[in-house]
């Protein structure tokens, strides 16, 4: 994944200046038709996509400004992140969400490698202070 250079849009700004000379209000086939091949990087450590890719992805079939196009972009990413998509997946396929740690056999997102002790939802011995006069 290539980051964008220092002078490089991502993200809302990528697709503003996209679509910076469009004439609103436009419909979702006729923005597929003029700006579809125009590739955009949503984040800043993701892929550049073309346009395309983010507005099949949209229900929307009319919008009346870039802000409509950015917003539903917006959600249609987080519903995708949400329905455990990944974003950027030109075919939709599923995350993995298996909880694995990774290949290196160390938990993810844990402190120097250490697998996090599980606790069930009814278990309030945390609670419980040594230190506290009953």
């Amino acid at each position: 994944m290539a980051k964008p250079g220092p002078d490089q849009a991502y993200g809302i700004a990528a697709v503003s200046e996209k679509l910076k000379n469009l004439h609103f209000p436009v419909k979702k086939q006729a923005l597929l038709d003029s700006h579809g091949q125009d590739r955009v990087q949503w984040t800043k450590a993701g892929e550049a996509h073309p346009l395309r890719h983010y507005l099949e992805r949209i229900g929307m079939e009319e919008f009346r400004n870039v802000t409509d196009i950015t917003h539903a972009i917006s959600q249609a990413i987080r519903d995708e992140k949400s329905a455990g998509t990944r974003v950027g997946d030109a075919k939709g396929t599923r995350a993995r969400a298996s909880g694995k740690g990774d290949t290196n056999g160390k938990a993810r997102g844990t402190a120097a490698g250490k697998r996090a002790k599980p606790v069930a939802d009814d278990d309030l011995s945390y609670l419980d202070d040594n230190d506290e006069d009953e």
